[in-house]
């Protein structure tokens, strides 16, 4: 990597910035969905992705790349939603050596109900803060961030897989 210009004092509080709203609105997602329905966000996020893929459910791997948890944090949080009974685990009948996690009826109640408030607090903390043109550059932003930094990540940490975003 190579050195670049020191930041600005603006470009330093805008960075700061973005750090303190992401880790603001994780943790208000995190503790409005332990209080809701008893799983932190970290979980909800893996439970709804194996909800929408439906019943072929989803890689490891492929969890892991969608949601940039650590193997290690990926396998803890599965072994936690299992014992929860809202997750399985079953080898892939492609390669035995890989395990698919699937969604229990529980998991699906779990994601149906929590959805809606979900929802309400993205739209009252995130999207209705901002006209449709401020969203349209938000999400060319990161989708851009996420699309490079990622193959930068799969340099650096083979034990966290990447995976682009397409619009």
């Amino acid at each position: 990597m190579k050195l670049h210009q020191v930041p600005t004092g603006q470009e330093i509080v805008t960075w700061r910035a973005f750090l303190r709203a992401n880790l603001l609105l994780e943790a208000y997602l995190d503790a409005g969905l332990q209080s809701e329905i008893g799983v932190t966000h970290s979980g909800f996020l893996v439970m709804t992705l194996l909800y929408e893929e439906g019943e072929e459910g989803l890689s490891m791997t492929d969890i892991a790349a969608l949601t940039q948890f650590s193997r290690s944090r990926l396998s803890h949080l599965i072994s936690r939603l299992e014992e929860d009974k809202y997750v399985v685990r079953r080898s892939s009948t492609f390669d035995r050596r890989s395990q698919i996690a699937l969604l229990t009826l529980a998991g699906k109640k779990t994601v149906e109900i929590a959805t809606p408030y979900y929802h309400s607090i993205l739209r009252d903390l995130f999207f209705d803060r901002m006209t449709t043109q401020e969203l349209n550059t938000i999400q060319k932003f990161m989708v851009s961030i996420v699309n490079n930094t990622g193959k930068m990540v799969n340099e650096l940490d083979r034990d966290r897989p990447t995976r682009e975003i397409a619009i």
